[in-house]
């Protein structure tokens, strides 16, 4: 093999390489929190009422299930904790194993929160600000002062959380509202970067023996 031929042949592997690279950072996942803080909420849960608690509700997922429905974004696929009260609570599935929480964000309105189902609507907590009606749950966002709305935890299909059923009182509530958006782990590399330092060397080796 003569020298052009190997110097081409190993431009094409790093250009494929480096290109490959750029196609894993350009598809890297993006790893979403939203954290609701309210204070003075009341409720009960597993049938034992408590009296006022701060409560943060923290939902994550990721940005590749956001669904978009007009104005609607909806983020799928999420998981809920619920801490207040020095407990930790896990939302669970419903009986049927339907997914009961889908957080959103409507634009036209300038709402966001979450419910049981986009579909099935039933809007457990939701809170009203300008930031919303341009925000696509695709993005940081906040913290921002918002009144938060519990509404609708007493309806036939319950919040199950690890602890029991958790019902909290349809009241409105002062709170925060804080969207997270980046990367917490490193994506692996297809083939590696060692692959392209070598073929990026190859071709450093070929320019001086074409010199000499």
């Amino acid at each position: 093999m003569n020298l052009r031929c190997l110097f081409f042949l190993t431009s094409t592997l790093a250009a494929t390489c480096v290109a490959n690279l750029l196609f894993v950072s350009s598809v890297a996942s993006a790893p979403i929190s939203l954290i609701y803080t309210t204070l003075d909420a009341t409720g009960r849960l597993n049938d034992v009422s408590f009296a006022t608690s701060n409560v943060t509700i923290t939902v994550t997922g990721d940005t590749d299930n956001v669904t978009d429905f007009g104005s609607v974004s909806v983020l799928l696929n999420s998981e809920v904790t619920i801490a207040y009260n020095g407990l930790l609570l896990e939302v669970t599935n419903d009986v049927s194993g339907a997914n009961i929480y889908d957080p959103f964000v409507n634009r036209g309105v300038a709402i966001a929160g979450f419910s049981r189902t986009f579909n099935d609507g039933g809007d457990l907590l939701f809170s009203t600000d300008a930031a919303y009606s341009t925000w696509d749950l695709r993005s940081s966002l906040g913290p921002i002062d918002v009144v938060h709305s519990y509404i609708q935890w007493a309806n036939p299909t319950l919040v199950q959380t690890n602890a029991g059923a958790l019902i909290f009182d349809n009241r409105q509530v002062s709170g925060t509202f804080q969207a997270i958006v980046g990367n917490t782990t490193p994506v692996p590399l297809p083939g590696g970067l060692p692959l392209v330092l070598t073929a990026l060397g190859g071709l450093v080796l070929l320019r001086r023996a074409k010199r000499a």
